[in-house]
């Protein structure tokens, strides 16, 4: 999407999984990927996007402000946050993988490190002159079968934290 609206742009993508990384560089060659934690970006941007990845993140009274450093007078930082770490398909999973048959006990889940709102109100107020947000929008389904089947705001580690035997059926 990026790509289409910016045709110009040097665009660089960046995850710590070096697993995302091989797989979005085959997927958009034409596109620069680095292996690369958030808190360890370096240079100025016109443009940081995120979409549903910083509540793996912690720590956003600093992770926001590093983020906003990054970039260029009249630069943006556009994010979108999914609040999602107390539906129900997030506690389900954490309730699953807490059972003892798992064997998943010391396998850490993902982190959601979702503020309130007014939180990034005031962490943006400190390092902005302008901004715009406060959208929430939740899901209204009749029942389960309406849930995206892949929800990308799910806590489950990687597979590649999970023993063998456990992933298969879990």
């Amino acid at each position: 999407m990026l790509r289409d609206i910016f045709s110009d742009a040097n665009i660089l993508g960046i995850d710590n999984s070096p697993n995302m990384i091989e797989k979005a560089k085959a997927e958009r060659p034409d596109i620069n990927f680095r292996l690369c934690d958030a808190m360890s970006l370096d240079g100025k941007y016109d443009l940081l996007f995120s979409n549903a990845c910083l509540q793996w993140i912690p720590d956003h009274a600093t992770l926001i402000p590093a983020f906003m450093d990054r970039l260029n007078d009249g630069g943006m930082l556009a994010v979108q946050v999914p609040m999602n770490g107390d539906e129900p398909l997030s506690r389900l999973i954490r309730e699953v993988a807490d059972e003892p048959k798992w064997g998943l006990a010391g396998v850490p889940l993902q982190p959601n490190e979702v503020l309130m709102p007014a939180e990034y109100y005031n962490i943006l107020s400190r390092c902005s002159s302008a901004f715009e947000g406060g959208y929430f929008q939740p899901a209204k389904m009749q029942n389960h079968t309406g849930r995206r089947s892949d929800s990308v705001g799910h806590p489950l580690p990687t597979g590649e934290e999970i023993p063998p035997r456990p992933r298969r059926v879990f």
